[in-house]
């Protein structure tokens, strides 16, 4: 991605706070260290928080994004969504739809961002809870 596209990415990251983004022709490689990345592969048990002995176990990346609430911008990317196929990406609902997982609300300046190659392998029901975006 050329260096307007990434400006004009971020632009459009920065004006849509609200909805969560769809992004289409980059990967996680994209964005710095301060964005979040979670893969697409991940196992659906290792994204929500779970009971363990006397309290309950967060994600590592659920602990960085809570830790960046203070900041402006804290961008959570789940990358490359289409490389999974479409009945396992309904795992990332909660986060799309929602931005909490198991109940747990995300720090309110969170930025859910998608990438995908692929629009075409990109489940239906979460494309229509986006904003798609396309780098040419």
């Amino acid at each position: 991605m050329n260096q307007d596209n990434k400006n004009e990415l971020f632009e459009v990251i920065k004006n849509n706070k609200a909805w969560p983004i769809l992004v289409i022709g980059v990967d996680g490689s994209a964005f710095d260290e301060r964005a979040t990345i979670i893969s697409a592969r991940t196992p659906s048990a290792q994204l929500g928080i779970v009971p363990m002995g006397n309290g309950y176990a967060t994600p590592q990346w659920l602990s960085q994004i809570e830790s960046r609430k203070a900041l402006q911008q804290n961008l959570l990317v789940i990358d490359k969504l289409d490389e999974i196929a479409d009945a396992e990406q309904l795992k990332f609902v909660e986060i799309i739809k929602h931005k909490s997982i198991s109940g747990h609300k995300f720090p309110a300046n969170t930025q859910v961002i998608i990438t995908a190659k692929n629009r075409e392998r990109i489940n239906k029901q979460l494309q229509s809870q986006t904003i798609i975006w396309s780098v040419s």
